[in-house]
């Protein structure tokens, strides 16, 4: 068997790739056993657990800091496309990766902080008109048990008065749903009068509020693309 082992070896293959298997597998040992950051313990129900010290995990979540999970509501679409509508929207200045995470989230990793931020202000994002979620990153994220509980999104306020075209006044209606993001620019400037758009964050476990009172009289909501 030796002799075996040798007669490989001499090639300069086998032997070497083994050796160099075995260096590495002694260096995470050395650099996780020994410093006890990883352990297994035993449960009472018979389980193995893996144990990963706090140390350890801030080394782990290094890379994933700095990028954003996303999944499109209300519809399913493959890999290749929501990868080229993401790639299309927001890699202006850099590169983008984008990661499935399965059950419909993508992780996208951003290689320009510039795309970063412009992509997690900006929106609301649609993509074949559905919104897209946005959010951060979080570590031990979960996409089998992840829920969608808010979602920013635009709203419509038909019909109000132009004297109450205020932004003040106007946030104050957005924040009766939740909470007001941004105000269109052109309700704000006067330049549509037809409606007055708002995006605010909905939380989608509460009801969703259909009509409201301005000094006694009554006026409606629309929800944009919320299906």
């Amino acid at each position: 068997m030796e002799e075996d082992i040798i007669e490989l070896g001499k090639e300069g293959k086998i032997s070497s790739e083994y050796g160099k298997e075995e260096k590495e597998h002694q260096e995470e040992e050395t650099n996780t056993c020994n410093t006890e950051n990883i352990r297994v313990e035993k449960t009472k129900e018979g389980l193995y657990n893996i144990v990963i010290s706090d140390v350890i995990e801030r080394e782990l979540w290094k890379p994933w800091w700095n990028t954003l999970i996303v999944k499109l509501m209300d519809r399913r679409v493959g890999y290749a496309a929501i990868k080229r509508r993401l790639e299309t929207m927001w890699s202006k200045k850099g590169t983008v990766d984008v990661i499935d995470l399965s059950n419909d989230f993508y992780l996208v990793k951003f290689y320009a902080s510039e795309d970063f931020d412009f992509a997690f202000i900006e929106g609301p994002w649609k993509v074949y008109d559905h919104y897209l979620t946005v959010r951060l990153w979080e570590p031990n994220f979960n996409p089998l048990r992840a829920t969608i509980d808010k979602i920013t999104a635009w709203m419509r306020f038909s019909g109000l008065p132009i004297d109450i075209y205020d932004r003040t006044i106007l946030r104050r209606i957005g924040n009766l749903i939740g909470r007001t993001v941004k105000v269109d620019n052109n309700t704000a400037n006067l330049c549509r009068e037809k409606f007055t758009r708002l995006c605010v964050k909905v939380d989608l476990t509460k009801p969703l509020m259909e009509k409201y009172l301005i000094n006694g009289e009554e006026y409606h909501v629309e929800y944009e693309e919320i299906h």
